[in-house]
């Protein structure tokens, strides 16, 4: 496989940048901070994607090569395989699948599977290897030749189907040793208390219990949801009965001058009933006083008069004598002589008198007569003002059961139309205060309400710290089943590790680190105690671990090209960032050609803020490199 075109759309510092590879070997030079580390994850970002995950980092990669300019955040490699088959992949780094298209440029992202959790393993599927162990093989960061110990495990396992730490020691017991202690720093079991697991469990427990606190909101807001509609509408119902009673009230102000009207022409009619009570009261007073009058002194003269003929009788019939009856004859003569002078002269004053009461009557009837008009005439215009202020109420009354229908009950409308303007007032009154207490209700209602969306709102967010906690207890479950899968290999593989181990791979691994540390070590083999061990001249087994960083990078580099030989039909890309940090100028010289040599048909990228590795190809006159310079 080869890798002929990077194009960088927007990749952290990059923008718009397109570097071509050829076949050989490969330098792209640059300064420390230029960007060599950002192109070399740009090729396993564009082939396996960027993970969302920290990983134990403070940032992940997806959000580390989000680009500067907060452009597109894309590119796209093309390639060719072994079997001559051309292929450009395109990566949006914001999605989780690419788009990879043949030499003719068609999509043929369908063609490949699909993993639920990575995506398109096209890679995988045309290579055999996944994204680890090209991490682990083909591709060697800055100061990280050295495998660790999962690394280490996971290709071999690849190759010999064993498991081994790969650490300072292979040894069984200090692999299983170290993978429990992992195991329990990094994940934690039931019997820990502070370990991640347990936090997480702690954490999400706690989160439930909060959650719990909180699942009544929802029913709790339904309720003051119901409670506020209840409400609302009573306080619609009252401020239409509040309208009603203001209208009402507003008609019957306006018609208090009519009203005051046939008040004030009732009180006429009462008032001429009373001067014709008067009139007609002085008329029976007058007649019955003078009645009263004559008959009381033509009483008292006639009583007179007839004591006076009996005291003469009975003189003349004691004293028998004529002459002493005399004086009472003289005196009943001349008493009934004035009582007729008198009468007669009454009788005509009493004609004058019985004149002016004809005339006083007449002119009482007169009176009468105009105040009997007037007062019917007052009834007649009372009459009919109080007809048309009727008519005028029943319209009122109709225009208003016809606007209110529906919306105040009709008993209460009768009820309206039977009050006058003080008892309207006095019920305009207390619906005014009902309405101000309801009002209060509601912005009660609607402080609760808001506040039970807050606690809704909490959940939402419980639920969200919730699943993202459960899933990273599932990254941890998962982590820790797969220290518990390494753990059970471990024990079974061992007893078969001296005899599983491919002689073969040991054989090319000597040989190769043989020629790497040009003869000085000759024989790598694998240690239960002591791990990955190295041959001297004299013939003692020494831990690799022990000797100097250069020689171990050695090893590791042996490790990995050894590896890389075996995992795949494809002869990949060998990608070397600052690889060679620690190596001399003759440990280089001899790896350049050691690569030359060995690995001619592989296409090197080698990334380097030095000129060591171009002096070293000028001075073994190898000319055939592409050299570029960022």
């Amino acid at each position: 496989m080869k890798i002929r075109k990077l194009k960088i759309n927007g990749f952290g510092k990059f923008v718009n940048k397109d570097i071509s590879l050829n076949d050989g070997i490969n330098i792209i030079y640059g300064l420390n901070e230029s960007g060599k580390s950002t192109i070399q994850r740009f090729i396993p970002g564009v082939f396996f994607g960027l993970s969302k995950s920290k990983n134990g980092k403070e940032i992940s990669n997806l959000n580390k090569y989000f680009p500067w300019n907060g452009l597109e955040y894309s590119g796209k490699i093309s390639y060719v395989l072994d079997n001559g088959d051309k292929f450009e992949v395109f990566r949006d780094f914001n999605k989780k699948n690419p788009i990879i298209y043949n030499k003719n440029k068609i999509d043929i992202s369908s063609d490949f599977n699909i993993d639920k959790n990575r995506g398109i393993t096209f890679f995988e599927d045309q290579t055999g290897i996944d994204e680890k162990i090209f991490l682990e093989t083909a591709l060697v960061e800055q100061q990280n030749v050295k495998l660790d110990k999962f690394s280490q495990t996971n290709i071999i396992q690849k190759i010999t189907n064993i498991l081994a730490s790969g650490d300072e020691a292979i040894s069984y017991k200090k692999t299983i040793e170290k993978i429990s202690k992992m195991q329990n720093e990094k994940v934690g079991t039931s019997r820990t208390t502070h370990k991640p697991i347990n936090i997480i469990e702690n954490n999400i427990l706690k989160l439930e219990e909060e959650k719990s606190e909180l699942e009544n909101s929802e029913f709790e807001l339904d309720e003051v949801s119901s409670k506020e509609i209840e409400i609302q509408n009573t306080l619609d119902e009252l401020n239409e009965k509040l309208n009603l009673i203001k209208e009402m009230k507003l008609y019957l102000e306006s018609s208090k001058l009519k009203y005051a009207e046939l008040d004030f022409n009732k009180r006429l009619e009462n008032e001429y009933d009373e001067k014709i009570q008067d009139l007609q009261s002085k008329i029976d007073i007058r007649a019955k006083q003078n009645v009263r009058l004559q008959k009381k002194k033509y009483t008292i003269n006639y009583v007179f008069i007839f004591f006076s003929l009996i005291l003469g009788i009975s003189s003349y019939l004691y004293f028998n004598n004529f002459l002493v009856t005399i004086p009472f004859i003289i005196f009943i003569l001349v008493n009934l002589l004035y009582v007729l002078i008198s009468k007669t002269k009454n009788n005509k004053k009493i004609k004058e008198k019985l004149l002016q009461i004809d005339e006083l009557q007449y002119m009482i009837d007169k009176e009468i007569e105009i105040f009997k008009k007037n007062k019917e005439k007052k009834q007649f215009e009372n009459k009919v003002k109080s007809e048309r202020l009727n008519v005028s109420i029943l319209k009122n009354e109709e225009k208003l059961s016809e606007k209110y229908h529906g919306k105040v009950d009709e008993t209460y409308i009768e009820k309206i139309f039977s009050l006058d303007v003080e008892e309207l007032s006095n019920l305009e009154l207390n619906l005014i205060n009902e309405i101000d207490n309801l009002k209060m209700s509601l912005h009660t209602l609607k402080l609760e309400k808001e506040n039970l969306k807050e606690k809704i709102k909490k959940i939402q967010t419980l639920n969200s710290d919730i699943n993202i906690l459960s899933k990273e207890k599932e990254e941890l479950d998962s982590l820790n089943n797969s220290f518990k899968l390494a753990l059970d290999i471990l024990e079974e593989s061992y007893k078969e590790m001296k005899e599983n181990i491919s002689p073969d791979f040991a054989n090319r691994m000597s040989k190769m680190v043989n020629k790497i540390s040009n003869g000085k070590y000759k024989n790598v083999i694998f240690d239960d105690i002591n791990g990955l061990c190295v041959e001297l001249d004299s013939g003692k087994y020494f831990p690799c671990e022990q000797l100097s960083i250069g020689t171990i990078d050695q090893i590791y580099l042996s490790l990995r090209l050894s590896v890389l030989e075996e995992i795949t039909p494809e002869t990949l890309p060998i990608i070397l960032d600052e690889t060679f940090a620690y190596f001399d100028n003759n440990r280089l010289e001899n790896l350049l050609k050691f690569l030359l040599r060995e690995y001619k048909d592989n296409q090197i990228i080698i990334f380097t803020c030095s000129n060591r590795e171009v002096d070293i190809l000028s001075k073994i006159q190898y000319n055939n490199y592409n050299y570029i310079e960022l």
